[in-house]
């Protein structure tokens, strides 16, 4: 028990741990692990946003990415909004691209939030391909996600229910935060 106890007290287990520490932290990188170069992805959708005539997608496979895609027509829109479901599995063509760094200081830095969410890259989709199927779990947040699309609040809904916070006005979660409830989305 003596020599146990002198071993974690000396200066050279200390050492030891730090430069272990150390080289941790340094191979762990964020880097992403796909080829930037390549053009196809399939994934399962995550989440997804129609906002105009934009499609932006959440993917999960090896890693998440965004993609985005400019919808060309009416018909092509009711299509997606028809069609896409969370948890469906996606077959996409199209480019990569890094996100890029602010470019007025001290504003919102997207490539920061991507990265805080273990995003590294972002796909400009040209081809798509929908397969309608996803599991039991995914089929009970649909039916949530389009119940709640109904209600005239919804962004509570969101935020409350699946803790959705893209949906919510900013405005108002700093109101939330200044008078300290916050810890009521931390729950849901």
């Amino acid at each position: 028990m003596k020599k146990l106890n002198h071993i974690l007290q000396s200066n050279i287990f200390l050492i030891i741990i730090m430069s272990i520490s150390i080289i941790l932290i340094i191979i762990s990188t964020n880097k992403t692990k796909l080829d930037i170069n390549s053009t196809t992805y399939t994934g399962i959708i995550e989440d997804y946003k129609i906002d105009g005539d934009k499609l932006t997608l959440q993917l999960k496979n090896k890693e998440k990415i965004i993609a985005i895609y400019y919808i060309k027509s009416k018909k092509e829109k009711e299509y997606l909004e028809k069609n896409i479901i969370l948890g469906s599995k996606i077959k996409l063509k199209g480019s990569f691209s890094i996100p890029s760094n602010n470019s007025i200081p001290n504003t919102f830095n997207y490539k920061k939030y991507l990265k805080s969410k273990k995003i590294y890259l972002i796909m400009n989709i040209e081809e798509y391909k929908l397969t309608r199927k996803c599991n039991i779990l995914y089929k009970i947040k649909n039916f949530i996600v389009k119940r709640i699309t109904t209600y005239k609040q919804k962004e509570y809904y969101f935020t409350f229910i699946l803790g959705d916070k893209q949906y919510f006005n900013p405005n108002t979660y700093d109101s939330f935060k200044t008078n300290g409830i916050t810890h009521l989305f931390a729950i849901s």
